[in-house]
């Protein structure tokens, strides 16, 4: 089938169907899973019958695209030795194919030379979600109350947006600090007052506390990247700095803080905890973590199923069988020994 599509459209023409389709795919990111993974598949029909193996194959001895490979063969490893039926191993290993399509992503915009068309489409796409966020905010929620959402969070979940967003203020400071140097101050001011804005939206309206941790890092790397060793101490300096203002003016975000402070301090403490108060805290990850090392320690391997069985009976956040992206790296974890 995917050969006689490339012989009824010609292969120049299906590559520049998947130049569009590409676009389309990280305009939607911020949006919509469902149509995330309806234009992957589009793109993947009109990619395939025009891959060229070769460059596949380069793009796979690198480390960029030679990470998600082995975090592929990874799962399969884990997989294999799985305390479960062959249909559930195989429905266990579905979610990380989609790991397989990071490198020929790389290829496509490496033949095409789409990534600026990519990267601009992305920030305009974020752009507007930012606009979204900041008019809900502006409302008291009143959109993403139709949704049951948090205010300020129109779409999805307030975990993605503002990874999305991170990602938009580093790529936006890295452009920023290549256009300066280019001599185009006016353009490049102007993008970092984008990016403030982002940063913004995550202190003062609805952040993930994931966020405030990576952010520093990638300040850091950012600073190293483009300045050495001085760019790093200056990049500290200026998360400090900026981390202080945010501080003083954010109470929004000085409650964020403090309640994963008093999560964890309650968690030391071995109080008693609500279900319904540690529904998205620190206390149920560290139970999540809890109740698959007693069924590491009981059986010298993890496996979902043995995670159901040891959390069974549980009054605390461990019997939860959460999907919370915040647990996402426990579970692998977990699913694959």
């Amino acid at each position: 089938m995917l050969t006689r599509a490339s012989e009824f459209f010609g292969r120049e023409r299906l590559s520049r169907i998947a130049d569009h389709l590409v676009v389309a795919v990280v305009v939607s990111l911020p949006w919509s899973t469902s149509a995330t993974g309806i234009l992957i598949v589009l793109w993947l029909l009109a990619f395939i019958p025009t891959i060229d193996v070769t460059a596949l194959r380069r793009e796979v001895l690198t480390w960029a695209g030679a990470i998600p490979v082995l975090l592929w063969v990874l799962a399969v490893v884990g997989m294999s030795w799985a305390d479960a039926s062959p249909g559930e191993k195989l429905g266990g290993l579905s979610s990380f194919h989609r790991l397989l399509v990071i490198p020929m992503l790389f290829a496509q915009s490496r033949r095409s030379e789409i990534g600026n068309s990519v990267l601009i489409g992305f920030l305009c796409s974020a752009t507007l979600l930012l606009a979204a966020s900041v008019a809900d905010a502006a409302l008291s929620g009143w959109i993403s109350a139709l949704r049951g959402g948090f205010p300020g969070v129109p779409v999805k979940d307030y975990i993605s947006q503002s990874t999305i967003f991170v990602i938009c203020i580093f790529v936006l400071l890295d452009v920023a600090i290549d256009r300066w140097r280019a001599g185009r101050h006016r353009f490049a001011l102007a993008l970092v007052l984008l990016a403030l804005m982002f940063l913004a939206d995550i202190a003062y309206i609805v952040t993930a506390r994931t966020a405030l941790v990576v952010i520093p890092v990638l300040a850091v790397l950012l600073g190293a990247r483009h300045f050495g060793l001085k760019g790093m101490v200056a990049a500290l300096a200026a998360v400090v700095a900026v981390a202080a203002a945010l501080w003083a003016t954010s109470p929004y975000l000085r409650d964020r803080v403090q309640h994963a402070y008093q999560e964890c301090q309650r968690l030391h403490d071995d109080q008693c905890v609500d279900l319904q108060w540690v529904a998205v805290g620190v206390l149920e990850e560290v139970d999540w973590l809890r109740a698959g090392g007693t069924a590491d320690r009981s059986r010298h391997r993890l496996d979902q199923r043995l995670f159901r069985s040891a959390a069974v009976g549980q009054g605390d956040a461990s019997a939860v069988a959460s999907e919370n992206p915040h647990h996402q790296v426990l579970t692998v974890a977990i699913q694959l020994g």
